[in-house]
């Protein structure tokens, strides 16, 4: 067993003398886990987390809650409201009666043919901050994208890259751009890795945030390049995934690959022909051929 690190020496294989393997990701720095295309979404992870500290945190925490609509001074702890307490009268009393008869009441004090009458719990938000928590795993769970492993496979003769990028979005791109290899005396950097890539497995089913553009896609600049987006649109928009693939990505593909872009829920995919675009050899591509159930292609790559 290995453990790899980024710009650590590229591997090459037993018996696979024409081929190096580079490690690019997941970073080891983990400020880049949290760099996606959109900070309004690393604020909304931050808000989750927040309204779960203090929903969980100690007493002393939630007496000085934050998130809270009003300051500590005003209105009462919920144990207090919900309490008899002592006052008769004025805005405390009041407040009492209308939390004890509207909102806490659980129809047990007024029972009718062995059922509660006045059962209000159903207005009352005891739980409402539960609802952070989804939106709290799901930012997790995108986070978790960024510490996705990267490999850039490289032939030695020619020098061409396929590039594997997983998952990663735009923070564990960015990491790529000061990694350097040593290899026979010739200094190699990521953004030169990427210049030569000719066959990009697209990530994370073509998503507008896990293809850097300046720092990833337009640094693609083979001639021979050809590309290959795992996706399926159909589901991507049934689950409400968005625009999966984006179209933005998509037509920079295209134009850079000049046409050799296969997609997963391609309709020729599935009727056990080739595409007229792959039925010859070109760029990269020295073979495509569909599996017969549809579900794969064979691609051979030069």
């Amino acid at each position: 067993m290995k453990y790899l690190e980024p710009s650590a020496d590229a591997l090459q294989p037993d018996g696979l003398g024409n081929l190096r393997i580079y490690v690019l990701g997941p970073p080891r720095d983990t400020s880049y886990f949290s760099i996606r295309e959109r900070t309004s979404e690393m604020y909304a992870a931050a808000a989750a987390v927040a309204s779960l500290d203090q929903a969980l945190g100690p007493d002393d925490v939630c007496a000085a809650d934050t998130l809270a609509p009003f300051d500590p001074n005003l209105g009462l702890a919920l144990d207090d409201a919900m309490g008899s307490g002592q006052t008769t009268d004025g805005d405390d009393a009041a407040l009492r009666r209308l939390v004890r008869d509207v909102y806490a009441a659980d129809g047990s004090a007024t029972v009718v043919d062995g059922k509660p009458t006045n059962d209000q719990r159903w207005r009352r938000i005891d739980g409402d901050w539960l609802g952070a928590s989804a939106d709290l795993a799901m930012q997790l769970d995108d986070r978790t994208n960024n510490s996705s492993l990267v490999l850039a496979f490289e032939f030695v003769d020619s020098g061409r890259v396929l590039l594997f990028a997983a998952d990663a979005q735009i923070g564990n791109w960015l990491s790529w751009q000061d990694l350097k290899w040593n290899v026979d005396g010739k200094s190699v950097s990521g953004p030169e890795l990427l210049s030569r890539v000719v066959y990009y497995k697209v990530g994370h089913h073509g998503s507008r945030n896990a293809t850097a553009k300046s720092k990833g896609l337009q640094l693609m600049s083979d001639p021979d390049f050809a590309a290959f987006v795992p996706t399926n649109e159909i589901d991507a928009k049934r689950v409400k995934w968005g625009e999966m693939p984006f179209r933005g990505i998509l037509d920079d593909l295209e134009k850079r690959a000049d046409g050799r872009v296969i997609r997963a829920d391609d309709a020729w995919l599935r009727t056990g022909t080739v595409d007229p675009r792959f039925r010859k050899a070109s760029g990269a591509l020295r073979r495509v051929a569909p599996g017969d159930d549809g579900l794969w292609v064979d691609v051979e790559v030069q």
